[in-house]
């Protein structure tokens, strides 16, 4: 398993002045601009990007990168284990941050070494910096009782949880959670939990040797033909399907570790 629940499925560069196809990521995608100017349009957003410039792409959303002339940038795709603000489509501007320009090109490295154990910590080191930033600007942006909200969810997602438990936890009116949470997060409470349960799932598939029931009650589903019912309309695969398909990256991974 990846060091502290991070787990990279691929790594790479791309440099070409040709605009990208729509497509979608089962994991988290990070890009950092190295050089040019570029936008990345999502289902219901764009983004402008510069020299050090990282956009975060969550699981399952179909984008296409936009570029104005030649690129240059590197990319990530990796699985989260617990709750995330960088789980949210965002871009962050790095530009003069001394250590990201040079751990992209770390990761990079690591990675075409096949170097996963390394990659991990080094992908851990990135998000943690990048949310120190993220945070440094958006302190005064989120509200303190969704942010409180968040962190009930990221550490009760593996337990039957209903939403209103969560808007006590809050301290707000069951009404006034909702609005508050999709003005400020773009979804219901119920999609982010449901997107931080299969994102956990997502992670077990990928690397662990659980059962597929053992799964779904790791990730808050005690019945197995739920959880396989939510993760076939969310992926349009069943969980079976899903490791099968991403299994070469576990075993890549114990092939490196032992």
């Amino acid at each position: 398993m990846g060091i502290s629940g991070i787990s990279i499925s691929y790594a790479a560069g791309y440099t070409a002045s040709r605009n990208t196809g729509l497509h979608l990521h089962h994991g988290t995608e990070l890009v950092y601009v190295q050089a040019g100017s570029c936008g990345n349009r999502l289902e219901e957003q764009e983004f402008s990007g510069k020299p050090g410039t990282v956009f975060i792409i969550p699981p399952e959303i179909n984008h296409r990168q936009v570029n104005h002339g030649e690129v240059k940038t590197i990319y990530a795709v990796f699985e989260l284990d617990r709750s995330n603000p960088l789980l949210r489509e965002r871009s962050i501007e790095t530009a003069g941050d001394v250590f990201i320009p040079v751990w992209m090109e770390q990761l990079l490295q690591l990675y075409l070494a096949k170097q996963l154990n390394e990659c991990n910590l080094l992908l851990e080191l990135i998000v943690s910096h990048l949310l120190t930033r993220l945070q440094q600007v958006e302190h005064e942006l989120l509200h303190p009782a969704l942010a409180r909200a968040i962190r009930y969810m990221a550490f009760h997602f593996r337990q039957p949880l209903l939403i209103r438990e969560v808007s006590e936890q809050a301290g707000l009116s069951h009404t006034y959670f909702n609005t508050l949470f999709r003005e400020q997060l773009h979804m219901s409470p119920s999609d982010y939990l449901r997107k931080l349960r299969l994102g956990h799932a997502r992670h077990l598939l990928r690397n662990s040797r659980m059962s597929i029931a053992e799964v779904g009650i790791q990730s808050g589903y005690e019945n197995s033909h739920y959880f396989c019912r939510i993760f076939q309309q969310e992926h349009h695969c069943t969980p079976g399907t899903y490791r099968a398909e991403n299994r070469k990256y576990f075993d890549k991974y114990n092939d490196q570790s032992e």
